[in-house]
């Protein structure tokens, strides 16, 4: 017989029931470049007493490290065996709520005469902002009535029902006319590492036989790169306490359910990046890169419902650091990073049509002086931006979080 080998395969994850349990809500993740274990290893005998033969060691279960790829684009839930559907949180989302604690759905609503920059008016004999679902804390994207881009993207800091308005924690590029649609899309908030749940990861090849199956993992890396030229890329690190060996009962994947065959139109690449210092909202040329600095700890123990040897993993931090490399003007950065301003927001937002994400820092700080760096010739500044506690919108996505939100993703879906 005739063995082959393949690269299709799916890779799905989902909340942990409970440590180690596995999930009963798996969601399809596409993904590219994974590395997962088989989570076992061949343990030789410590006490030998003979040379001359082969003496047999022992299979020893073992955690395991999971790695994969995949774009910032938020294809909804009901991928690879059906099209898009409205209000489905998109994986992406999910794999985000992974690294910082939650997601939360916005809302949608239309303006009416009266927007500035940080201030979006809706109608007051209409439903109040919380009826159409605006919440603090929550990012919102603005298009222009009739428009095929997004204006901007933002995060609300107040939401006034008597006055029908919500307000923004920055300025949008400008203000947006009367009848510009508002869209709340899926929010993710840093909240507090004990809000962070234990994930099942699930790797299911062609073959029927190529299956493999880690519990009990939580997130130890995350980066996204968004080039200035090109569309996002999250690289996300999972470890493991539970990676079950392939088993011969098993069954893998459907080929028919890990091809999609419903693509998108091509849409036009947008975006933009801001930092507002409280009087001026600087626009900045280039890409950013995103760390999130997770630092994931193993606890250590033997218990019956734990056959590695490892009772929990603490998620200790995470120190989220973005770098931006703006192009090189003048000096007024080295001058910000020497007297640096009372606020600064930095905002940024990428995408193709509809299906854009955005990410805000709504206490920046900056955590080294600006470096030149050469990017094709031109002179650039990379600028380091750590995020600062942030105090602004309380009760949204879990109020538990000490530092109130300091950094929130969202993604604009469907």
């Amino acid at each position: 017989m005739a063995y082959y080998r393949t690269k299709r395969g799916a890779l799905f994850i989902g909340v942990e029931d409970s440590w180690g349990a596995g999930s009963s809500s798996l969601d399809y993740v596409k993904t590219k470049e994974v590395t997962i274990p088989m989570g076992m290893e061949y343990n030789d005998p410590e006490n030998i007493t003979q040379s001359d033969v082969e003496d047999q060691g022992s299979v020893l279960y073992q955690p395991g490290d999971i790695s994969f790829k995949m774009g910032l684009h938020p294809y909804t839930t009901t991928w690879p065996t059906a099209k898009p559907s409205i209000l489905l949180n998109p994986p992406v989302s999910k794999v985000l709520a992974a690294i910082l604690g939650g997601t939360k759905a916005g809302g949608y609503g239309v303006t009416t005469t009266g927007n500035s920059t940080t201030v979006l008016q809706f109608d007051p004999y209409g439903d109040t902002p919380t009826d159409l679902g605006f919440v603090e804390g929550e990012p919102v994207w603005v298009r222009e009535s009739g428009a095929t881009n997004v204006l901007g993207a933002n995060v609300i800091d107040d939401v006034d029902d008597v006055a029908f308005t919500i307000s923004l924690r920055s300025p949008l590029p400008s203000a947006p006319g009367d009848a510009s649609i508002v869209y709340g899309g899926f929010c993710n908030p840093k909240l507090a590492t004990s809000e962070v749940e234990s994930q099942e990861v699930k790797w299911l090849g062609e073959a029927t036989t190529d299956v493999r199956q880690c519990l009990a993992a939580i997130a130890n890396s995350a980066s996204i790169e968004a080039p200035y030229r090109g569309l996002a890329e999250l690289t996300v690190g999972f470890r493991s306490a539970r990676p079950v060996p392939p088993d011969i009962a098993e069954s893998g994947g459907a080929p028919a359910d890990q091809a999609y065959s419903y693509p998108e139109a091509s849409q036009v690449l947008f975006g933009g990046l801001y930092i507002w210092d409280g009087s001026e909202n600087r626009k900045i040329t280039g890409g950013v890169s995103i760390d999130f600095g997770i630092d994931a700890i193993d606890i250590p123990g033997i218990h019956g419902t734990d056959p590695n040897g490892i009772a929990d993993i603490i998620l200790a931090s995470r120190k989220i650091r973005v770098k931006i490399k703006p192009a090189y003007v003048d000096n007024d950065l080295i001058d910000m990073f020497q007297n640096p301003p009372a606020s600064m927001v930095l905002t940024g937002w990428w995408g193709r049509g509809a299906a854009s994400w955005m990410f805000q820092v709504p206490a920046g700080i900056l955590v080294s002086p600006p470096n030149w760096t050469d990017e094709g010739g031109a002179i650039h500044h990379e600028l380091e931006i750590g995020t600062g506690a942030y105090s602004g919108d309380t009760g949204t996505g879990g109020a538990t979080d000490a530092a109130d939100k300091p950094f929130v993703i969202g993604m604009l879906a469907g």
